[in-house]
């Protein structure tokens, strides 16, 4: 075991490894630190993600952790990495906007959801909306599955029952902005540098 654990810390570009853990997803306790670790793949590193700022919320940390190892089990890394950011910048963030770090898992309830699809849609300073479509339906997206999780679990035996409505921005995919091709002289001009190389 000492062998495997000295091999998992040269091999660790992040200098955080996991101790000797089931190959399912999990997170761990260091100090102030929380270290979220993902499905380990065969001949792959584990490479931890830090999720500490989650301790922010001091009594909803444990029970969104909970529901994060059950929903990201056999999950990767990527996938897990992009669900942890669309929660952190999704739901915690409107959290933290609200002023309400301390919120207990029996106060998200319906008007809480609502307020959060709201706080999603707003527009700047320009009227233009802050994030687009895709980006509102990912962080909407994601916090309707932990929640769901939630409910399933004994940590979330307070939770309301919540109505979570899939699909808020139907069309989004349609309304995606033509990628600017690139012109013929540009490409010529291009082509003529390629060549002196």
């Amino acid at each position: 075991r000492y062998r495997q654990h000295e091999r998992q810390k040269k091999e660790s570009n992040s200098g955080i490894i996991s101790s000797i853990k089931p190959v399912t997803a999990y997170a761990e306790f260091k100090g102030k630190n929380i270290y979220f670790f993902p499905k380990l793949v065969k001949n792959t590193k584990r490479t931890a993600i830090n999720i500490s700022y989650w301790r922010k919320f001091k009594n909803l940390y444990r029970p969104l952790i909970k529901a994060l190892e059950v929903w990201f089990r056999t999950h990767a890394y990527r996938t897990t990495e992009t669900g942890i950011a669309n929660i952190s910048a999704g739901f915690l963030a409107y959290l933290e906007d609200l002023e309400k770090v301390e919120i207990t898992i029996s106060e998200i309830d319906q008007a809480l959801l609502n307020g959060f699809i709201s706080w999603l849609n707003q527009a700047g300073k320009d009227g233009v909306a802050r994030w687009s479509e895709s980006t509102r339906a990912r962080r909407y997206g994601a916090t309707c599955i932990l929640l769901e999780i939630l409910q399933t679990l004994s940590e979330g035996k307070e939770l309301a029952d919540l109505k979570l409505a899939k699909n808020q921005w139907p069309g989004r995919h349609r309304r995606l902005k033509p990628v600017q091709g690139v012109g013929e002289e540009s490409l010529r001009k291009l082509y003529v540098a390629c060549v002196k190389e």
